[in-house]
């Protein structure tokens, strides 16, 4: 076994013993195929599923052992021998979107969300209408997406969003998304709408576009929705889960940056905003062979994977691009993929450049920042909202990609990277190169100086 290979044993096993919440009888093998029916007949393991044209597979372990003690009896198979460093077993862990699970609010008053949200007025968008708030905002002002857009156009390639699905028949999605899959249910739909009841008032027909008479609801700690108001009460009650909306607010920025590209939705998360870590590999996996070349990762664990790590790795050789929020634990730490050095980690500052109080932080973590507060997004339901996390600064890096797509289809990993540097300072320490100038990054991808 590698030197790799041990530390992720050790953290694997440490896991296992100390977190009964994930404690679990699936498991993520990665073994050649020739060695799975041993490894399963001896071990009292079940092969439930595989990537395709891959030796990962999501294994069941036997009743009434613990996790920690079916990794170790693999992991020491005495049948392997020259085989064993190809072999690495890991639980199929909980992987949760940054937003959810959060102690405190990360968004301001609704006071703050009136003003930013209160342009209401609809405007031509990409062949849609969108409400002028969404169209027209401090964040994409702030990166300077309008300067990008002029001198180089709207951007090209796929986006493949690994979240909670989307609204499909959302204004600011129309006409954009191509190819998607949920993972969740192993179904081609897409739609973040399945995971609520069709009765709730959030889905009533007769408010799809709000125009007047509206109210803001802080739907979770890090969303503020504008609503109709006779829905706002209703809404109120917390009876959405918690993260209802993610994909569907993500994709959006993705849209607003790089609206001429496509945004590939792949749901491996449910609305409460917890997915398993095998639809999160498979869903990269799937990216790959679906043809994107970006994948937005707003999603986190605080822990190493073998698993996910090989994965983007892989997606790394092929020349795509993994990038990844850094998390809103407010502390200097490591979550992956962020810290995988083969993704780009964002981390989120405020309008004044400074990092935003939640914002994770450090050197081995951060690859570059961008607004990360008030983002106005779409919302489920042809609705609009405010969201706040490093989730939402992410894709705001993806879509600068997709622009570089534009400029120069055979982008390199090292060309990504300085472009990315052409940022403007951040005050504080621990965040990357600075903060993401759109402008400046194609310009470099193009070959101008900025």
């Amino acid at each position: 076994m590698t030197v790799w290979q041990r530390i992720l044993a050790a953290l694997t096993l440490s896991l296992a013993l100390a977190a009964p919440a994930l404690a679990s009888d699936r498991f993520i093998l990665t073994a050649p195929e020739s060695e799975v029916p041993g490894i399963a007949a001896r071990n009292g393991l079940v092969v439930m599923d595989r990537v395709p044209e891959r030796d990962v597979f999501l294994v069941r372990g036997p009743n009434g052992v613990a996790p920690a003690t079916v990794i170790a009896r693999v992991l020491a198979d005495p049948e392997l021998d020259d085989e064993a460093d190809k072999v690495f077993m890991e639980l199929d862990a909980i992987v949760q979107l940054p937003e959810a699970g959060l102690a405190r609010p990360l968004h301001a008053t609704t006071v703050d969300a009136e003003r930013a949200l209160g342009n209401t007025r609809l405007v031509a968008f990409h062949g849609s209408r969108v409400w002028a708030s969404y169209a027209r905002q401090r964040a994409t002002t702030k990166v300077r997406v309008a300067e990008a857009h002029a001198a180089y156009g709207f951007g090209a390639g796929i986006v493949a969003v690994i979240d909670a699905g989307v609204d499909p028949t959302h204004p600011a999605l129309v006409g954009a998304l191509v190819g998607g899959f949920d993972f969740t249910r192993d179904l081609p739909e897409v739609s973040e709408l399945a995971d609520i009841d069709a009765a709730h008032p959030i889905l009533n027909p007769d408010n799809v576009v709000i125009l007047d008479n509206t109210s803001v609801v802080r739907v979770n700690p890090s969303t503020q929705v504008l609503v109709e108001a006779a829905q706002a009460s209703a809404l109120a009650s917390g009876v959405l889960p918690e993260t209802f909306g993610h994909g569907t607010m993500v994709a959006s920025v993705v849209r607003l940056v790089a609206p001429g590209a496509q945004i590939m939705p792949l749901k491996a998360f449910g609305a409460d905003g917890r997915g398993r870590l095998w639809d999160v590999v498979r869903a990269l996996y799937h990216a790959q062979e679906a043809g994107a070349n970006v994948v937005n990762l707003s999603l986190g664990l605080p822990t190493p994977s073998k698993a996910l790590g090989d994965a983007v790795f892989y997606l790394h050789e092929k020349q795509m691009f993994c990038v990844a929020s850094v998390g809103n634990d407010g502390r200097n730490t490591l979550r992956y993929p962020a810290a995988f050095p083969e993704a780009l980690g964002v981390a989120s500052v405020r309008p004044n450049d400074r990092r935003s109080a939640f914002s994770n932080f450090g050197a081995a973590l951060v690859t570059l920042s961008a607004p990360g507060e008030a983002l106005v997004v779409a919302y489920p339901a042809g609705q609009y909202a405010l969201a706040w996390g490093t989730s939402f600064s992410a894709p705001l890096a993806a879509g600068a990609l997709a622009l570089m797509l534009e400029v120069k289809s055979g982008i390199n990993w090292d060309e990504v990277r300085r472009a990315f540097a052409q940022a403007a300072p951040v005050v504080d320490a621990g965040m990357g190169a600075g903060r993401l100038d759109v402008m400046r990054a194609v310009s470099d991808a193009a070959g101008v100086v900025p």
